[in-house]
């Protein structure tokens, strides 16, 4: 492990926390089996106190495979509002 510590640090997205970085939106599930959560609280850390523009919302409940089938996977029901969340984080970045 140690022996690709470099090119962990590359992969990870921490470790490219700049200021000239563009806004972020972290919507992070609580219960994400794949990415654990503290790792996404941290990330937005970074990118805060780099002076990052950066909005950080924890989905109570959600795991890390979302689908768009939601109405059948117990724990899941509320990922449908990720969309919701991200048009207005775009319409307010990304139109003039």
């Amino acid at each position: 492990m140690a022996e690709h510590a470099d090119l962990m640090r590359l992969a990870s997205p921490i470790y490219h926390v700049h200021s000239g970085a563009p806004p972020f939106l972290i919507a992070h599930g609580t219960l994400d089996e794949t990415v654990p959560f503290e790792q996404a609280e941290r990330f937005y850390a970074a990118l805060v106190a780099a002076g990052v523009e950066a909005e950080f919302v924890p989905l109570e409940g959600v795991y890390h495979n979302w689908t768009p089938q939601v109405e059948n996977i117990p724990g899941r029901e509320d990922t449908w509002k990720l969309g919701p969340l991200a048009l207005p984080f775009f319409q307010h970045h990304l139109c003039p």
